[in-house]
């Protein structure tokens, strides 16, 4: 049995990249050190030569299955977005080459509520969590500053004047964010989650699926918060592990469960354990203020280091991940929901994504 794994930014990347180091028997906690060669993935393909370095043409062909059986337990993790029509047939011809059977493959595509992408990235780029929100000149703002000389998915001109009035030679993109008043961030955001076709091909995903049953599925992130357990029973079971290795399996990716700091009992007991009482009473003063009447801080410049840096500073380690946002920020995120749904850049770009995913009607 193969298994391959198809994640996009902000779809469970790092869900699955832990799930696949405790299939392969690994630890279950992500070690960021863990690269390619030691054997957890496997060194199949890439997307036009980007990630791997390798050409598509060669997912599922004969050295990539003998790369993934010899390195990585017959796992294949791709984290370049999900797997589109196109992809997928070249894929099934390069196996069916082989003379090998689809009951011995099954391919996940994760996958999530654009909208839902769009916070999350939001809050996770403002942190300057990776290199490529944090390097100067910023090659992202360089992109937005195209995006907006163009036609196709041009941003709000509002948002363009803006982008336009930071240099990227002297700006990162998480300090343009930080910078920004959050209304305006939130659709500059919006705009580079967009910007290429694959993220505007999530939509697909499903009926992807349904016309390859017992091949393919979707993985829902949504589903995954709702019910851990119960989402990725089902998940495993359509892996084709047997019934009896089903609760073990449970068991030993219970730790991936990041339900708990998502929300507020959870926050507040993780705080109980790790923060003095100083420290809460504090961390409550600031959240406090990130509650309604919202006009004056969804337009307030310079907003992250006086509202949002002081509850990081203060936050135990324990209690937050970077990929998840801290609930302290739940009422804002809902805020920036409503703004993002209110402009019509996201009636034109956003909304018809989510209809085609069965998101919204």
């Amino acid at each position: 049995m193969y298994w391959l794994f198809a994640t996009g930014h902000k779809t469970g990347t790092k869900l699955m990249d832990q799930f696949v180091n405790v299939s392969a028997g690994q630890s279950a906690t992500f070690n960021e050190q863990v690269k390619l060669e030691d054997g957890v993935f496997s060194k199949c393909f890439g997307r036009n030569g980007s990630f791997m370095g390798l050409d598509d043409s060669r997912l599922l062909g004969a050295s990539c299955l003998a790369a993934a059986q010899a390195t990585a337990n017959r796992v294949i993790l791709f984290r370049g977005g999900v797997l589109e029509e196109q992809e997928l047939e070249t894929a099934l011809h390069n196996w069916q080459a082989q003379r090998l059977s689809t009951d011995n493959l099954r391919i996940v595509n994760s996958v999530r509520d654009p909208l839902e992408v769009i916070k999350s990235a939001y809050f996770y780029h403002l942190r300057g969590a990776e290199p490529s929100q944090r390097e100067v000149p910023s090659g992202i703002i360089g992109l937005l500053k195209r995006e907006c000389d163009g036609k196709e998915h041009k941003p709000d001109d509002e948002v363009c004047a803006a982008l336009h009035a930071h240099d990227a030679a002297t700006t990162s993109y998480a300090q343009l964010l930080q910078r920004l008043p959050p209304r305006l961030g939130i659709l500059a955001e919006a705009a580079y989650e967009v910007r290429t076709p694959r993220q505007r091909s999530v939509g697909d995903a499903a009926a992807l699926a349904a016309g390859h049953p017992g091949v393919m599925t979707t993985l829902e992130l949504a589903d995954v918060f709702e019910d851990f357990d119960a989402t990725f029973r089902r998940l495993l079971r359509f892996l084709s592990v047997p019934e009896a290795d089903v609760g073990a399996c449970l068991a030993a990716i219970s730790s991936l469960d990041v339900s708990s700091i998502r929300s507020s009992d959870g926050r507040d007991q993780c705080l109980e354990e790790h923060a003095s009482a100083a420290d809460r009473e504090q961390l409550a003063l600031l959240s406090a203020r990130l509650a309604p009447p919202w006009d004056a801080l969804m337009s307030r410049a310079g907003w992250y280091d006086e509202y949002v840096e002081p509850i990081r500073a203060l936050s135990p380690p324990e209690c937050s991940d970077d990929h998840v946002a801290d609930p302290a920020f739940d009422e804002l995120s809902s805020e920036l929901d409503r703004l993002l749904q209110a402009s019509p850049w996201f009636d034109q770009n956003i909304a018809p994504l989510r209809r085609e995913g069965g998101w919204a009607r």
